[in-house]
């Protein structure tokens, strides 16, 4: 589906709102969305990606990947995000125990598979359980941007992890290597086989994290002296 991603992380994100110490909130994250992320390979990988057995073989290891690659921008990313948002930039100097990642990792892939199995029975699926799919899919596009506006509201993430380092901003040059660099990828996406809408969407995704990814790293080799580091908001007594 094309707001599969949306749907997907929000199912789980409460858990770590619930006990923060107890789940990796990357790891979460990026776990609920693993077995989506083979769409950008497109072709029989995403039927073998959706099963209990890749959990193991697919969902975990794209998770640590992309979840280290989360950490390695978020300092970067954040700055250039207005507000509260830059807090996330602490992520970067996160470390959860490596079994309370590993945990939330599965446990996010798991909560996928669980949630298409409601949403998604199979072919003889009837009018109600489209409803739902829908439903659930497009009201996600609205809550997920409401639940980082309220973590960022509430300071949550500084409380949990204390403040985010001070890093460079320099937003034109920033932007301007994210958008290049999406174009491109968007240029290739439109260029490879078509397996469909949901394929394409999320090769576009795809294609947005690594243009933050290639803004992140550019800033590190093209950095000059009188740089304004990235201000952060205080968080309120009480």
């Amino acid at each position: 589906m094309p707001a599969t991603l949306p749907t997907h992380p929000l199912a789980v994100l409460p858990l770590k709102l619930w006990r923060p110490r107890w789940f990796d909130g990357v790891a979460l994250a990026v776990g609920a969305t693993a077995p989506d992320i083979a769409y950008a390979l497109g072709g029989a990988l995403v039927v073998r990606s959706h099963t209990v057995a890749a959990m193991f073989w697919w969902g975990l290891p794209v998770t640590m990947l992309t979840a280290w690659l989360v950490r390695l921008g978020a300092p970067s990313v954040a700055a250039h995000l207005p507000g509260a948002l830059r807090e996330y930039g602490v992520l970067r100097r996160v470390r959860h125990p490596w079994w309370v990642t590993v945990v939330s990792a599965l446990l996010g892939d798991a909560s996928h598979l669980l949630w298409d199995l409601v949403t998604h029975p199979g072919p003889g699926v009837v009018a109600q359980w489209r409803l739902v799919r829908d439903v659930s899919d497009y009201a996600a596009l609205l809550l997920l941007p409401l639940f980082l506006w309220y973590v960022g509201r509430r300071h949550l993430i500084r409380r949990w992890h204390g403040p985010a380092p001070a890093v460079p901003r320099r937003p034109l040059l920033f932007w301007s290597v994210a958008v290049e660099t999406f174009a491109a990828g968007a240029f290739v996406t439109g260029r490879l086989e078509y397996f469909g809408p949901h394929v394409f969407i999320v090769r576009l995704i795809v294609s947005a994290m690594i243009a933050l990814l290639v803004a992140s790293v550019a800033l590190h080799f093209v950095g000059a002296p009188g740089d304004r580091p990235a201000a952060v908001a205080a968080v309120p007594r009480g």
